[in-house]
């Protein structure tokens, strides 16, 4: 099935053939068919950076200086329980966390609480937009895992 506008391109091309042949140019060669169009994953997307960037403007993201690992409940643990709990952590202008939401509590208020303690403790680099430090909110996810 072809579309109108492909149906519209033979037509056109078809006339101009008809024209050229008449008036003398000989016989033109006929365009190639269309095959399959292949569909090409664009992989720069998951390169870019968190937040859009307006062009001339350098950007740099947070980095942690200080991983802090939450502790991991002794009895949870000995029930064999593990859980990964996203958060988002605003930082201000210094890179220190002013708040901490957790996205998807876990049904466990021990793990709930021991990652607010262990992301309150992280300590970051500053974002920067041009060379000056601004506040910025960052995500990423705790794991508890029974073998770690």
């Amino acid at each position: 099935m072809t579309s109108g506008v492909h149906a519209g391109t033979r037509v056109a091309a078809a006339m101009v053939a008809s024209a050229m042949t008449a008036a003398g140019c000989g016989e033109v060669p006929k365009p190639a068919p269309r095959g399959p169009v292949s569909v090409v994953k664009d992989e720069r997307s998951t390169l870019a950076p968190p937040r859009p960037v307006a062009a001339g403007v350098k950007f740099e993201a947070p980095r942690r200086k200080k991983a802090v690992r939450p502790s991991f409940p002794p009895a949870l643990k000995g029930q064999r329980r593990e859980a990964d709990i996203p958060v988002m952590l605003d930082l201000d202008e210094t890179g220190k966390v002013v708040t901490v939401k957790i996205l998807k509590e876990s049904p466990y208020a021990e793990l709930n609480e021991a990652v607010r303690r262990a992301a309150m403790e992280e300590e970051f680099t500053p974002a920067m937009r041009d060379g000056v430090p601004i506040a910025y909110s960052i995500s990423f996810a705790y794991r508890f895992r029974v073998e770690d």
